[in-house]
């Protein structure tokens, strides 16, 4: 074998090798970049179950403002003297949960 040939052979193994280690980054590089689309995946749906939530409670609280409205417009349209114990009986229904009772 001459040098040259040598030569060439030395190259070619040290090719293979350098495309080896670099196949192997890849491969690395490959499994952090899948892991850390798994990660904003994860992220992404946390975010959206918690805007979920939030428009499920800013619906809820809409509602409890109507409520709230429509007890205040029923209680000001009695007389003065029934009006507070009419707001406090209204509301603590409304906060109890059992919307506005029946007059």
């Amino acid at each position: 074998m001459s040098p040259l040939q040598a030569s060439f052979w030395l190259g070619a193994v040290a090719a293979a090798g350098l495309a080896v280690f670099y196949l192997g980054a890849a491969r690395e590089e490959a499994a952090q970049l899948r892991e850390s689309l798994r990660i904003g995946e994860t992220r992404t749906q946390a975010a959206a179950e918690a805007l979920s939530e939030w428009e499920k409670a800013r619906r809820e609280t809409a509602e409890k403002e109507r409520d709230y409205a429509r007890a205040a417009k029923a209680a000001a349209d009695l007389p003065l003297e029934q009006r507070f114990g009419e707001y406090d009986r209204l509301f603590d229904a409304i906060e109890a949960g059992r919307g506005e009772p029946a007059p």
